[in-house]
């Protein structure tokens, strides 16, 4: 996909500032060149924040890794000019699947490991990914069952991708050809294209866009609108039976933006938490992090579906604590 003018193309180009080759044109010279060199280094405590030994890797191990990535791209059908998504860490696997990703002519599209569900429900449709690649933890998150939950609510999204050990159902397991495994051995690959270094390479969000991806991370809390949500009193809405906040998004759409909206979402959705035994233990510890927002009330409060038994609990251990309940909406 070319979007810039013929003439800005030849103006660029003729001042030296442009080149004529892509990124991965470049890389794959260095590998014929070079070989044996090292071409990307994973930092030494790589496991400290996802699986996996830390490799060092030469231009013609990447080189092997990368096709072989390609190859698996085009086994699925994704086509040339196709969003994927990219959420991974500062690791070897990063590199290797944004030049896999530009060596099949898709635009890479990178995605901070700060952003949880709020910010990427907000941001992947405005690029319709086709694809997602991810880790199964970064840090301490379990990000390939977060990537799953919010591709469910994406119609443009056909296959969720990860690295690591934990494989989610629905989601494929990429180290193999990350490792340089060919598994569809059967698979060309592209044709170069001319002009390639004219085509999008990637997408990319601007920073003022993830202002929330800074903010305080909890097990519950979802904020629903960016930034601070308005000056009127936040409202809180428990999740349905299900636990997941994301089909919320419409109602706090529709309320407006002039006060918080928070979604509470259910402990072990994500990970290996186990979800919470209780109503009553559940609800402590909502208001725990309903207090982090609020410290005290007025509080409105809502439940969607079976979240209103779970709301109704809050209520009343609030008002047992002295505070004042403004509004109890059951939905």
């Amino acid at each position: 996909m070319i979007l810039s003018s013929a003439q800005d193309i030849e103006r660029y180009t003729g001042t030296g500032l442009w080149g004529h080759l892509s990124l991965d044109e470049l890389f794959f010279l260095a590998a014929q060149q070079h070989p044996d060199r090292i071409a990307f280094i994973d930092p030494p405590d790589r496991r400290k924040f996802t699986d996996g030994d830390p490799r060092q890797l030469t231009f013609a191990q990447a080189a092997d890794a990368v096709e072989a990535l390609t190859r698996h791209f085009v086994a699925l059908g994704l086509e040339a000019d196709d969003v994927v998504a990219v959420q991974l860490g500062n690791m070897v696997d990063s590199y290797l699947a944004l030049l896999a990703i530009m060596r099949a002519h898709l635009i890479a599209c990178p995605i901070t490991p700060l952003w949880r569900e709020f910010e990427l429900a907000q941001a992947l449709p405005q690029v319709a990914p086709r694809a997602i690649i991810t880790a199964s933890r970064i840090g301490g998150h379990a990000h390939a069952d977060m990537m799953r939950f919010v591709a469910s609510g994406l119609m443009s999204v056909r296959h969720v991708m990860t690295t690591g050990r934990d494989v989610p159902d629905g989601v494929m397991g990429i180290d193999n050809p990350l490792a340089g495994a060919t598994l569809v051995p059967g698979v060309a690959l592209p044709e170069r294209r001319r002009s390639s270094a004219n085509h999008i390479a990637t997408i990319c969000f601007e920073g003022g866009s993830g202002k929330a991806a800074h903010a305080p991370r909890y097990t519950h809390l979802v904020p629903m609108h960016t930034g601070d949500g308005g000056p009127k009193t936040p409202f809180f809405l428990v999740a349905g039976m299900f636990g997941n906040v994301l089909n919320l998004r419409h109602l706090a759409h529709l309320i407006g933006t002039d006060r918080p909206f928070y979604g509470l979402q259910a402990r072990g959705l994500y990970g290996d938490e186990a979800p919470h035994d209780s109503i009553e233990a559940a609800a402590r510890d909502y208001i725990a992090e309903m207090r982090q927002v609020q410290p005290h009330g007025p509080y409105m409060l809502g439940g969607f579906s079976g979240g209103g038994i779970t709301a109704y609990e809050i209520a009343r251990q609030l008002e047992e604590a002295g505070e004042e309940i403004a509004a109890l909406i059951l939905l």
